[in-house]
């Protein structure tokens, strides 16, 4: 006999629980435990590029500390953007991060080494555009949603970001996504 088992990214919205405001100004999600191997060293890497440059979009990390990220709390946890264009929340309940998702530019999701890669599956079922690593098991979870990127393409990385609708660069609109 042979089943199938959902995904688990149908978000349940309890309307009796207030639930804040998704994160002010234009935004980037990344959600995941923060490890070596989710690649958050890389991404950080990229957004400092990106706000060099003017732009104000933020980088909302969502994820508990995993192993081995001793030296990537302490980057997060005392990096100069922090509370300004960088957020990080360990955990939020699940109706917030639906609206995070709802309301995010994209996901990034720059993994070099995944299991699944549940966040995909998450922002691709609520509408969420997505920036990935170009790993099998991404195209398998994403299948054609997402973009896909080499996890080490700093400079293919900045330019999926700044090419998203509504993100400003200098004050200017800049070009719209065209694979989405």
């Amino acid at each position: 006999k042979v089943t199938t088992q959902p995904l688990g990214a149908d978000f349940f919205q309890r309307k009796d629980r207030p639930v804040a405001d998704p994160s002010g100004g234009k935004f980037v999600l990344m959600v995941g435990t923060l490890e070596p191997r989710k690649n958050h060293m890389f991404i950080l890497n990229v957004f400092e590029k990106i706000w060099i440059q003017g732009s104000e979009l933020k980088l909302v990390l969502i994820g508990a500390p995993g192993w081995c990220s001793e030296e990537l709390m302490q980057r997060v946890q005392n990096h100069p953007e922090l509370g300004q264009r960088l957020e990080w929340h360990p955990a939020l309940p699940d109706e917030q991060l639906y609206k995070l998702y709802k309301h995010a530019q994209a996901l990034v999701f720059p993994s070099l080494n995944e299991g699944f890669g549940l966040p995909i599956a998450e922002a691709t079922y609520i509408g969420c555009p997505v920036i990935a690593s170009d790993l099998p098991v991404h195209r398998e979870t994403g299948a054609e949603w997402p973009t896909y990127l080499a996890s080490n393409d700093i400079h293919a990385w900045m330019s999926a970001l700044l090419s998203s609708p509504s993100i400003k660069l200098h004050g200017k609109f800049v070009n719209t996504w065209t694979d989405v």
